[in-house]
């Protein structure tokens, strides 16, 4: 459970104001959270990535279960960014020019951008947390292609990882007689950093999300853990180091130290650190396609 009491310079309101939040916000996570449901396509999507299955036919029917996704998919399918040679008006074409595991991370990433990252209500705020999740998401893949982890994997814990941001942001947009507007931005800052975690895994399991994205969003900060999805973890930490400077993030003081960590972490060899820079050019075309 987070802490209900902030610290002086973590936020603007007296501690009681901010302790009143805090425990309003801990009850709406408590209850059923008040969410639209994940499409049974997409979970099934979700499903696949963790699995590491295959099956480009199966994924073609998933993805035109649910129109919204099937024509997001088409329409990034069919953006400058991708450049394909003819117009692509087929799922199976799709499919056929960009991959089975490229579509299925462009048909998660909208269908997660449509649940949850859409609404006028702070749009420039979910719109940063929205790039951040799709640059970690496409460093995780580049960095768990060579060492041999399912990539698909990598991608969904990268986009997911940090899902509890936009929950809490939607839950404070629900507070009754639009007692929101009153927040402060660092109010606010310090209430998403408090309670993202709690909400992203009560999102888990409103979704049934797949396990290895619940231990992502657990234990992704914590340096020590070493269980059953130590590998993926450690990708997404040292991904998100990464997505931030691709998106000229200010950084903390101590951003290289930390990367290097991660990448020590890893055990990555000379090669595959080399290799990062090649990654760069795949995050930045991403996030052209999917803005």
């Amino acid at each position: 459970m987070a802490s209900l009491t902030p610290t002086a310079s973590a936020a603007s309101s007296p501690p009681s104001v901010l302790a009143g939040w805090a425990a309003w916000l801990q009850a709406a996570l408590d209850a059923r959270l008040d969410l639209p449901p994940l499409s049974r396509a997409s979970a099934a999507i979700a499903a696949m990535a963790a699995d590491g299955e295959a099956n480009t036919a199966v994924l073609a029917q998933l993805v035109e279960r649910d129109p919204t996704v099937a024509a997001n998919v088409l329409r990034v399918a069919n953006s400058a960014a991708l450049a394909p040679r003819l117009p692509i008006v087929t799922m199976s074409q799709a499919i056929a020019w960009l991959g089975m595991g490229e579509i299925q991370s462009i048909a998660m990433a909208v269908a997660m951008r449509s649940q949850l990252f859409a609404g006028a209500t702070h749009e420039m705020l979910l719109k940063d947390m929205w790039r951040t999740a799709v640059a970690t998401a496409y460093w995780a893949r580049g960095i768990a292609r060579p060492r041999r982890i399912t990539v698909d994997l990598a991608h969904l814990c990268g986009l997911l990882h940090r899902i509890g941001r936009p929950v809490v942001m939607r839950c404070l947009a629900q507070a009754p007689d639009g007692r929101e507007a009153s927040l402060s931005a660092s109010d606010r800052a310090w209430l998403i950093d408090r309670f993202e975690p709690a909400a992203g895994a009560a999102l888990c399991a409103v979704w049934n999300l797949p396990e290895p994205v619940s231990t992502t969003i657990e234990h992704w900060r914590d340096e020590a853990y070493d269980g059953e999805w130590h590998r993926p973890i450690r990708q997404v930490r040292l991904a998100e180091l990464l997505a931030s400077r691709s998106l000229g993030k200010p950084g903390d003081e101590r951003a290289s130290e930390r990367i290097q960590a991660a990448i020590a972490a890893l055990q990555m060899t000379p090669d595959e650190i080399a290799g990062l820079g090649a990654i760069e050019a795949a995050v930045q075309q991403a996030l052209a396609a999917l803005d």
